[in-house]
């Protein structure tokens, strides 16, 4: 049987929670800065969504194991950003593919293609959710393992 330590667990649920509290914060605000909602203009919301949703929640989670790891802090860093990045990618794709194969994308003829289950998750669901996002995946996980890495004052210890 495989033992998960507990603090990559936890880190798992802070960065889906920080997940989900930066794309409400960061949803909302581009609407008050721009006056438009985050369907319109999906180049540019899209553009702003990713940058925020590749890089907060995964800050948060490196200083979660920045704080709590005592020893392999850029390996439980790893799997702190690793899992919820694939995962999160792995399910928007899946529910948008369920959404297109059974007819629910409104047009469609049901058949899934990359093309249109990435279509559909961006302009019905996350526009942010394209191919350069799903290409900015090893740069969540590097973002979490530099901060859980950064250590101001203390000189670096091996991990």
């Amino acid at each position: 049987m495989i033992k998960i330590k507990q603090e990559i667990v936890n880190g798992w649920f802070l960065v889906t929670g920080a997940y989900f509290i930066t794309l409400m914060i960061v949803a909302r605000s581009y609407t008050a800065i721009t006056g438009l909602p985050i369907d319109h203009q999906r180049d540019l919301s899209g553009l702003v969504l990713g940058c925020f949703m590749v890089v907060v929640p995964y800050i948060v989670g490196g200083y979660y194991v920045r704080k709590t790891a005592k020893h392999a802090v850029g390996q439980t860093a790893l799997w702190v950003g690793i899992v919820p990045s694939i995962s999160e990618k792995v399910l928007i794709y899946l529910i948008a593919a369920f959404f297109v194969a059974s007819g629910g994308d409104g047009g469609g003829d049901g058949i899934v293609t990359y093309r249109s289950v990435m279509g559909f998750a961006e302009a019905e669901a996350v526009p942010y959710f394209t191919t350069l996002y799903l290409i900015t995946a090893p740069l969540s996980i590097v973002v979490c393992v530099l901060t859980a890495a950064y250590s101001p004052g203390r000189p670096h210890s091996p991990t």
